[in-house]
């Protein structure tokens, strides 16, 4: 089964418009570790962006790898 696909070839999630999102921006309020909250922010800062586009890059490399290992929907 093939999924429908954005205009950057990524997966369309369902509730999600057919751009995928856009460029529009807001803020994802959770709690982290301190720790972890540091260590984020520093390797977004010694790769030369902001901690946002790392949590993008990371977000994308999650659904890539979990697509490739067929997961489907949360298993609770």
């Amino acid at each position: 089964m093939n999924a429908a696909r954005n205009e950057s070839g990524q997966p369309r999630l369902p509730g999600m418009d057919a751009t995928g999102g856009g460029n529009a921006k807001e803020p994802l309020q959770i709690r982290i570790p301190i720790g972890v909250k540091r260590r984020f922010k520093a390797l977004a800062a010694m790769r030369g962006i902001e901690p946002n586009e790392l949590f993008v890059e990371v977000w994308e490399h999650y659904e890539q790898t979990r697509t490739a290992k067929g997961e489907q929907g949360e298993q609770r």
